[in-house]
């Protein structure tokens, strides 16, 4: 994935974001977008709005593909250090189609077509999906995988998933390396930013653990062995053992209490309707607004460029949530109630 840097200085790029930010679907633009009751209307405010997607009749691939070019963009006008931190926000995205992939090779009878799922990623070529499919010989499989998704250990990760067929640790795996490439870089940024920068990768690890830990006191109740192969390492308030120990627990109620804080506040008023999916709203709102504080901090313009990964993913995951609500006839207030960021 070849980019060109042209490192334009943090003001200028500081005064690209906030552009940006003044155009994006926040605030009464969003509101307007939810308020949509067809997909025409949607679609044609959107236009209004200026925010443009690629031509094509896949609108949840039109916004990741919309969602890679940004970061791209913003790759080229960054230096070095700021450019790789980018590129470990996209590499992550990128892997979803690993996951496809993965998925399609080892449980072929729960997956639709191959080329139906995966996301063309801008400025690559296609994947060979066909070939993927094809090739019958593992080590064969594997060499191919790796010579599109270069990371050190995802040959072992996949042959680990040939031999158990467990493809949540080989996804949680892959998450592992991701998010270790988005540390490091993080910790490589000026010092300036570097300690919100590692703070935000720190808490999304702990996000997307209690979110796990949560559905598996919920549903899928895995023994405490299982449950420690899916934690991911890097959190900034809570480290896998403790994970593993509240994944003995009863019931949620008897977990949240135990979780270190800001969580356990957030989630024991959140819980008391005992619907779970508030309760992971209720955390990425808290990742947002975090982002967002460091977006507004005009003493610091390049803790705008940490904020804005994750505040281009929260508005590519609303738009995706208008567009299936609109589809699927949700009332307007369940549409807004499921935004990340909005109050």
């Amino acid at each position: 994935m070849i980019t060109c840097n042209i490192n334009t200085g943090s003001e200028f790029i500081f005064s690209k974001l906030h552009c940006w930010w003044g155009k994006s679907a926040n605030g009464e633009r969003l509101q307007t977008l939810t308020a949509c009751v067809t997909e025409e209307n949607f679609l044609r405010t959107l236009q209004s709005f200026d925010l443009k997607l690629p031509e094509n009749s896949d609108f949840g691939k039109n916004l990741t593909v919309r969602q890679m070019s940004m970061l791209r963009y913003y790759m080229s006008l960054s230096d070095s250090a700021f450019s790789r931190f980018l590129q470990t926000m996209l590499i992550s995205i990128t892997e979803e189609n690993l996951k496809v992939i993965l998925n399609c090779r080892f449980f072929p009878e729960r997956a639709a077509p191959m080329a139906e799922m995966l996301v063309p990623i801008p400025g690559a070529k296609p994947l060979p999906a066909d070939r993927l499919l094809e090739v019958q010989e593992l080590e064969v499989f594997i060499e191919l995988v790796c010579a599109e998704f270069p990371s050190p250990g995802l040959e072992d990760i996949i042959r680990k998933l040939a031999e158990d067929q467990n493809i949540m640790a080989a996804e949680c795996a892959i998450d592992a390396l991701d998010f270790q490439r988005q540390l490091d870089s993080a910790g490589a940024l000026p010092l300036i930013v570097r300690r919100q920068a590692r703070q935000m990768v720190g808490w999304e690890i702990d996000i997307t653990n209690i979110i796990m830990l949560l559905r598996n006191l919920n549903l899928y109740h895995f023994p405490a062995e299982s449950l420690a192969a899916l934690w991911l390492p890097g959190g900034y308030h809570v480290q896998p053992e403790q994970l593993t120990a509240l994944g003995q627990s009863e019931r949620i109620e008897d977990a949240i209490p135990v979780l270190p804080a800001p969580y356990s506040a957030l989630l024991q008023d959140t819980y008391k309707s005992q619907e779970l999916y508030l309760c992971e709203h209720v955390l990425w709102n808290f990742l947002s607004a975090k982002a967002r504080a460091l977006f507004r901090d005009f003493n610091n313009p390049q803790l705008s460029l940490v904020a804005f990964p994750y505040l281009l993913r929260f508005e590519t995951i609303n738009l995706a949530r208008i567009y299936e609500g609109i589809r699927f006839g949700l009332p307007v207030k369940s549409i807004q109630s499921m935004m990340i960021g909005e109050p």
